[in-house]
């Protein structure tokens, strides 16, 4: 699984929220005009015209071009895997654009749903004795298992927590085999679905911000598997 300075993202995304009573950190839309959210975008609004965001904005989009319903998951996910599994265009102008848009957009989702993205992309292993989940996080599945009581918060610090989480699930292991861990893999993969789908209705109907050229990055992945 690559990733696009996850840590970074991780630790940035804890500070932020260990210092919610500060003034806010969204960052502003980017400088190419860009309307982050100037109506609420919901997929399913009854009253679409006046939900939509104005995607004229974005340089090169058709006027008033806008995703349909079905599309708009689709392309979400797209966007967030850019985000962070593509780093070969990182000096592009048009792909730092489009990262900030990505990035101001996610900066609107829920704490948890924000870690829950960078969570889904970072690259921390799997343990040998748990092999055939290279598709899932490791990391996510940790977080999950870590204790999560006030006290143990107050106690612990991230270090801390991650090795107990890990001691967690050795036992686990050790007491009822390989297959303990299924069903909080089905937990943590639906709370990254959860999170996209949030995602998804804060970014609206808006055409995908990624350059064809860029999204085309996972094609030649696949070609050179």
């Amino acid at each position: 699984m690559h990733t696009h300075n996850t840590h970074a993202s991780v630790a940035a995304i804890v500070d932020s929220h260990s210092a919610a009573t500060q003034p806010s950190t969204i960052p502003p839309a980017p400088a190419s005009g860009v309307t982050l959210r100037a109506a609420v975008a919901r997929t399913d609004s009854p009253h679409p015209s006046s939900a939509l965001p104005c995607a004229s904005f974005w340089p090169g989009a058709e006027p008033a071009a806008t995703l349909r319903p079905s599309q708009v998951l689709s392309v979400a996910a797209d966007e967030v895997d850019w985000l962070y599994e593509n780093t070969d265009d990182e000096t592009d102008p048009e792909s730092i654009r489009a990262r900030a848009t990505i990035e101001a957009w996610l900066s609107e989702l829920s704490f948890e749903h924000q870690l829950t993205i960078a969570l889904h992309h970072d690259a921390t292993p799997w343990p040998e004795e748990l092999p055939g989940h290279e598709e899932d996080s490791f990391a996510l599945v940790l977080h999950a298992l870590c204790p999560s009581t006030a006290r143990d918060l107050q106690c612990y610090g991230p270090r801390q927590l991650e090795l107990r989480a890990r001691r967690r699930l050795e036992l686990w292991i050790e007491c009822k085999g390989p297959s303990v861990i299924d069903h909080v893999i089905r937990r943590v993969r639906w709370q990254f679905e959860e999170a996209v789908r949030e995602y998804a209705e804060v970014r609206g109907r808006v055409p995908s911000v990624v350059t064809p050229a860029s999204a085309a990055f996972r094609a030649t992945e696949v070609a050179c598997l």
